[in-house]
């Protein structure tokens, strides 16, 4: 029964979305059963090639929700952490609530500053197989 049960953790997708183990190298093939909008956020930054707008803004941070696919996207001059973490709190989060998973692609340039960002803030986060962008909510 012990073989049977760890078999089924392994590919419950309410456990690994509520951390029961990490699964560093599994994907999204389904959307996880969450019944609670913004509880997963798919986010990606986005820039439209070497260029600024009139006020200086050269990306997109683009937060999904799982659930409800609505996007938010916030407008940010610069990748770095700093700026990242605040949009990400002021325009995102604290505007539909704390999430409990962000999931961010592998092969997205500021996964770092992400899962540094994830950590301080203690959500859970998952990483997409990288530019593998069909599992994205499925």
């Amino acid at each position: 029964m012990r073989k049977t049960i760890i078999a089924w953790v392994k590919t419950c997708a309410h456990c690994i979305s509520t951390g029961a183990m990490k699964r560093f190298n599994s994907e999204l093939l389904f959307s996880w059963p969450v019944t609670a909008p913004f509880w997963i956020l798919h986010i990606d930054l986005w820039q439209p090639g070497a260029v600024s707008d009139k006020d200086g803004f050269k990306y997109l941070l683009n937060a999904m929700c799982d659930l409800s696919q609505f996007v938010i996207s916030v407008p940010i001059k610069n990748a770095d952490a700093a700026t990242i973490a605040k949009a990400l709190l002021q325009d995102i989060l604290f505007k539909v609530g704390l999430c409990g998973v962000i999931v961010v692609d592998d092969g997205s340039g500021f996964k770092a500053t992400v899962i540094d960002i994830c950590s301080i803030l203690r959500i859970r986060w998952h990483l997409l197989s990288k530019d593998n962008h069909k599992v994205l909510s499925s």
